[in-house]
């Protein structure tokens, strides 16, 4: 089973149902859970940069936060995925794809962390497994 929701918190139109489906996809694919149960939030500059103050004590927005919300032994995934909507448009413009295929790299990021992937304070090869992995994912999703 897949539990899945999606906010836009922003002021801009976004097709959720178009980034639901995809994020389906993804879950099957890379074979996670079950059960799933994942909230993907899109939002704003100034609620990113206050995220990433209370959870990380970093002044600055960045592209996406995930958070891992499992109990000790549980299961498949469960977590919260905050995608700020202004650095999915910067990645937009960087990869020359639409906006919301960009959200979508964000959302393959954010799955990969709640999967156990890391790339911040561990050995460059464990790095590198992550980003190849969320590359390849991203050429399957054309992202």
């Amino acid at each position: 089973m897949i539990d899945l929701v999606l906010i836009n918190k922003t002021r801009f139109r976004i097709s959720l149902l178009w980034l639901e489906n995809q994020t389906r996809l993804l879950l099957k694919k890379i074979r996670l859970g079950p059960p799933v149960s994942l909230s993907l939030v899109i939002i704003s500059d100034a609620e990113m940069r206050q995220l990433n103050w209370s959870y990380r004590r970093q002044k600055k927005v960045t592209d996406v936060l995930s958070f891992d919300l499992r109990r000790p032994n549980m299961p498949g995934i469960s977590g919260e995925i905050f995608l700020c909507f202004s650095e999915a448009a910067v990645i937009a413009r960087e990869r020359r794809v639409c906006l919301r295929r960009a959200l979508l790299w964000l959302i393959i990021h954010g799955i990969l962390h709640l999967a156990g992937f890391e790339h911040d304070q561990v050995p460059l090869e464990q790095a590198k497994r992550m980003f190849l992995l969320q590359d390849k994912l991203a050429r399957d999703f054309h992202v």
